[in-house]
């Protein structure tokens, strides 16, 4: 005993080694929701998570750099970082490196080549067309690497872990075949490919993997008829709702996929859909928590119907006034209300779209913009509005009880929000267009008529 609890005391989940750590400031290892900047002492970090469950994979990433690593409790596993030829070059040793270098492997199985990838103002990702997408080349690579991956699995010692391994090759290859095929299509405009069609047919609507993937995602949508796109979004979601109740049977999938349909359901900008059949069919297939987590949401949008009385909501002002919503109602004006927040990027997007139409309708008599923020810290909102200086009213939720009524009031699930209220302070559009909808002034002005 006395010679093994040095051995012990000294075994660590993670050990990170790196001789030069230039450029190693802005990588992080990632594990479910836990960022840990590195930081390196004589060239050495150790990560140590003693409670972590067996074969838990967590991710050094950042600045270009990816290395999946497999850790075990009282286990160690060692990750030397180096860069050669400008290039991050990873090795792996000690307990679970196998498992770790087939993670490693299992990324190149990801397919690409199809899109041109920018970066805007607001750090989102910009796609384009890569019209001379090489497809043949690709796939070759591919079926290439799907073996490479096969190989790479078959090197991991645990039985189970090895069968897991497998199937995740498997289905990883089924999904960037599909999506290879999906870009090619779409480049050529290719409308019915078998090839295609049969590689979908094989996929498994029960399979956890898959739904991991997207992959059921890709079934389902072959036996959904209808559009989002559509201005009446009730036929599709409808038959969403039938094809994963006719074809969903394992509960996890059911709920995931249900639970993406209420949420789209509940935040489709300027659409329109018969709220009760929507419901009617969505609790004859979810599960008992969808249902009581939607039901208020439900329950405010009846509330919240146009011709509705509006709620009243209170808020503050920048200057830490308090004021009342029902302050603009009677005053014979429409009010489209923003409600949107810092962190939210898509609703950062929508102001100068705002701004455009505040400036549009400055000598109007007929309508009036207002932003609600949501956001916790009032500090941050502040800087905002002293950066950007919008002409428009601004006010925030000041407490989390405010917040939370007027969440409750509107069935917010998502933001950004817009709302446009009649003159006469009731309701005309809880869940109004967007104003970067193209078609804003046209859907406006026949408003105001």
């Amino acid at each position: 005993m006395a010679m093994a609890l040095p051995i012990l005391a000294t075994a660590q989940t993670l050990k990170i080694m790196a001789k030069d750590t230039t450029g190693l400031s802005r990588v992080i290892i990632a594990n479910n929701g836990e960022f840990v900047p590195l930081q390196f002492t004589e060239g050495c970090m150790v990560y140590d998570r003693p409670k972590i469950k067996p074969y838990t994979a967590v991710f050094i990433m950042g600045d270009s750099l990816s290395a999946p690593a497999v850790l075990e409790p009282g286990q160690t596993l060692q990750v030397s970082i180096s860069k050669k030829k400008g290039q991050w070059a990873i090795a792996y040793k000690g307990k679970n490196a196998a498992a770790s270098r087939f993670l490693k492997q299992l990324e190149r199985l990801s397919a690409h080549g199809w899109e041109k990838v920018s970066v805007d103002e607001y750090d989102d990702e910009i796609t384009t067309v890569n019209k001379d997408f090489d497809f043949n080349g690709e796939m070759k690579r591919l079926a290439t690497e799907y073996g490479n991956t096969l190989q790479a699995a078959d090197k991991v010692d645990n039985d189970s872990l090895r069968r897991i391994y497998r199937h995740q090759a498997d289905v990883s290859y089924l999904a960037s075949r599909i999506a290879c095929l999906s870009a090619r299509d779409k480049i050529k405009g290719i409308s019915t490919d078998g090839q295609l069609q049969e590689l979908i047919t094989s996929i498994d609507p029960n399979d956890d993997t898959m739904q991991e993937m997207g992959l059921v995602d890709d079934l389902i949508a072959t036996k959904v008829t209808g559009s989002l796109d559509d201005d009446n979004i009730t036929p599709y979601v409808l038959s969403y709702i039938h094809a994963v109740d006719n074809n969903v049977h394992n509960p996890r999938i059911r709920h995931a996929l249900l639970n993406n349909i209420a949420s789209t359901v509940f935040n489709a900008d300027g659409k329109t859909y018969v709220l009760d059949d929507f419901w009617h069919a969505f609790k004859q297939a979810a599960d008992t928590a969808l249902v009581n987590y939607y039901q208020t949401v439900v329950d405010s949008k009846r509330a919240t119907k146009s011709g509705a009385v509006c709620p009243d909501e209170t808020f503050q002002d920048i200057h830490g006034q308090t004021h009342r919503l029902s302050e603009w109602f009677n005053k014979g004006k429409y009010l489209y209300i923003d409600l949107w927040a810092t962190w939210c990027i898509p609703c950062v997007k929508e102001i100068p779209f705002v701004e455009k139409h505040v400036a549009h309708y400055k000598d109007s008599t007929k309508i009036q913009f207002i932003s609600i923020s949501l956001d916790s810290h009032h500090d941050a909102w502040k800087r905002k509005l002293d950066k950007d200086k919008p002409l428009w009213p601004q006010y925030i939720s000041a407490t989390k009880d405010e917040m939370d009524k007027l969440m409750k009031d509107w069935g917010i699930t998502g933001i950004p929000r817009f709302i446009i209220v009649n003159p006469d302070g009731t309701i005309h559009d809880s869940n109004a267009f967007r104003p970067s909808d193209p078609d804003f002034y046209k859907l406006m002005d026949d408003i105001l008529k």
